[in-house]
């Protein structure tokens, strides 16, 4: 009896990563998704609130805060935005990704560009960049 319930319990995981395997070559997400995107109808879809709050966030680690001082005051917690400036940077900073999915979903991001910062301005290049980020925004809802 032990050996048949092995034998099926073999053959129900095969089953189901097979499912799984079918589901990622048709382009649908598995599982969790990545912070910033959301799951609809299989689909991984951004979440532009969450993305740029996650790509604000990101963009405080670049030029030397710690990973404390860039998630405080967000949603984001330190050890995530560790994990997701390690494995993850060029998807928040230029929208790509290794994984095809990923890639499809964040297509429709586009990297943004580098603001024109006159010399003689008197705000930080964060907070400018903040202030665009902002703007862009607005008009693409």
């Amino acid at each position: 009896m032990g050996d048949l319930a092995r034998v099926e319990h073999k053959q129900k995981l095969r089953r189901i990563q097979s499912g799984i395997d079918a589901a990622k070559e048709a382009g649908r997400w598995t599982g969790r998704p990545p912070a910033g995107f959301d799951v609809e109808d299989g689909y991984l879809q951004v979440n532009a609130e969450e993305f740029l709050t996650i790509r604000r966030a990101l963009e405080r680690v670049e030029p030397g805060y710690t990973y404390a001082e860039a998630a405080d005051g967000t949603p984001v917690a330190e050890s995530t935005l560790r994990a997701l400036y390690d494995d993850r940077r060029d998807l928040y900073f230029y929208a790509e990704a290794e994984d095809e999915r990923l890639q499809a979903a964040a297509h429709e991001l586009e990297p943004l560009e580098e603001p024109a910062i006159p010399d003689d301005t008197s705000l930080p290049e964060q907070e400018i960049r903040t202030i665009v980020r902002d703007e862009i925004r607005r008009h693409q809802q």
